[in-house]
């Protein structure tokens, strides 16, 4: 009985239109966060000081906080 409601919850999550799109979100959020954790270490593994990787990511957080509203009202218009 257990393998059949795996089964049906299986087959709920893959037909499900709303489904997809949760578990493409969840997938792109994952792969966001690991860009977010790895870039900073690549930089400071290729020789660059520590307050330039700090640097590099706050100019990062800055330009989301920048780009983020205008994006919306761009596609809002659109």
């Amino acid at each position: 009985m257990l393998h059949h409601e795996h089964e049906t919850l299986t087959h709920k999550l893959l037909h499900d239109k709303m489904s997809k799109l949760y578990i493409f979100q969840a997938l792109l959020t994952f792969v966001k966060s690991l860009i977010g954790i790895f870039a900073p270490v690549y930089i400071y593994s290729l020789g660059y000081s520590f307050s330039y990787v700090i640097f590099f990511i706050i100019a990062i957080s800055f330009s989301y906080l920048v780009l983020i509203p205008h994006t919306s009202k761009i596609i809002n218009k659109i």
